[in-house]
């Protein structure tokens, strides 16, 4: 058996989309069935060696290309579409009737349209949730990023399996991560309109002047100065505040892998929004992989893989209930704390590598051919 994934975007190993494609792909190979990528942007810049103008290219001949790859591709069993454009929505979901291919939409996010009218934001909210409410009928299935969107697309689709953010990366065996007697808190990402990193900065600030010396926090993928300018804190609190933080700005994805290994906890502490209902945060799933235990609100798709106490503390969406969280992560003693990394591997073992789900999409692709 054979499927083709065809996704609108650059082979980028620091992009969080093409690691999520990739995963996907091996999850299918695994089941096997023979799979077969197309990268859009990328066959474009191979051609023309720009990455502006091969963004430019691709929203005029994405479909074309699309179309292209299905009359060039024969006895297709399974064709996943990412990361589509409206226009190639529409044109699976026209001929979805017609093929015995089985076409399945890969959606990981829902937006709520809430930016600002006739910006880029904007468009691209407003074409998501059309796909996500217009386009995607009982002609397609959904590999859907979270319970959320199962929930969604019950009614609406063909079938829908939901496959979180996993990874297939291949790790030793699992290692002693030692602990200081400070606490390394950390937060990895920018902010924007998901996450409440200013009720973390405001908490940690209170009980740093309360007495609690021994920690640290590190912030990487914002600035201090994008801080400022965002509003995240205001400007008169943020030196008080370095003194306990260190603001790293934009980090590669290997600096941040070394910035987990020195890290006690990890904290991702979002705003209740459908967005973050519906999508599934990459850093939950590099966190435990990397053996570092997660503080999450209720509010991060997600929380229910962390075992409360053992592999993180899990926080009702209030500034209060975050204080306790932090409180108890600073309680524990470092041979405790390197007990929790312990069980943050084995958490991401158990509920986000690859293996849990082969069987589950086994059973999804064989229920497609069996229709």
């Amino acid at each position: 058996m054979k499927a083709i994934m065809i996704y609108n975007l650059f082979e980028d190993e620091t992009n969080a989309s093409y690691l999520r494609s990739k995963s996907i792909s091996s999850l299918i190979f695994k089941t096997g069935i023979v799979v077969k990528e197309y990268y859009i942007l990328e066959m474009i810049y191979k051609k023309i060696k720009n990455r502006f103008l091969s963004k430019v290219i691709a929203r005029i001949l994405v479909l074309s290309l699309v179309k292209k790859i299905l009359r060039t591709e024969k006895n297709i069993d399974y064709c996943v579409i990412g990361t589509a454009t409206k226009g190639v929505a529409k044109f699976i979901k026209k001929i979805a009737k017609k093929r015995s291919t089985e076409f399945i939409f890969e959606v990981n996010e829902y937006p709520q349209i809430d930016a600002k009218k006739f910006t880029k934001l904007y468009f691209w909210q407003k074409r998501i949730v059309e796909i996500n409410e217009n386009i995607i009928d009982r002609n397609v299935s959904v590999i859907a990023i979270s319970e959320y969107l199962v929930d969604f697309f019950k009614t609406t689709a063909k079938r829908v399996i939901q496959i979180p953010v996993i990874f297939d990366f291949e790790k030793e065996e699992m290692y002693d991560k030692k602990m200081d007697e400070k606490i390394v808190f950390s937060y990895i990402g920018n902010p924007g309109k998901k996450e409440d990193l200013g009720t973390v900065l405001d908490v940690l600030s209170e009980l740093y002047n309360e007495g609690h010396k021994m920690f640290e926090f590190k912030v990487a993928g914002i600035t201090k100065n994008e801080i400022i300018r965002q509003k995240i804190v205001e400007t008169d609190k943020i030196s008080l505040m370095e003194v306990f933080t260190s603001f790293l700005g934009r980090v590669s994805r290997q600096a941040a892998t070394e910035l987990y290994k020195k890290t006690s906890f990890t904290i991702i502490y979002r705003y209740d929004t459908r967005t973050n209902k519906a999508g599934f945060p990459t850093k939950l799933t590099e966190s435990l992989f990397n053996y570092t235990p997660v503080i999450v609100n209720c509010s991060v798709n997600g929380y229910g893989y962390i075992e409360d106490g053992e592999s993180g503390f899990v926080v009702k969406n209030d500034k209060q209930s975050l204080r306790e969280g932090i409180i108890k992560a600073l309680q524990k003693a470092p041979q405790d704390r390197e007990k929790m990394s312990m069980c943050a591997f084995k958490t991401y073992k158990r509920n986000l590598s690859l293996e849990p789900y082969i069987e589950k999409m086994r059973s999804f692709l064989k229920s497609e051919v069996e229709i």
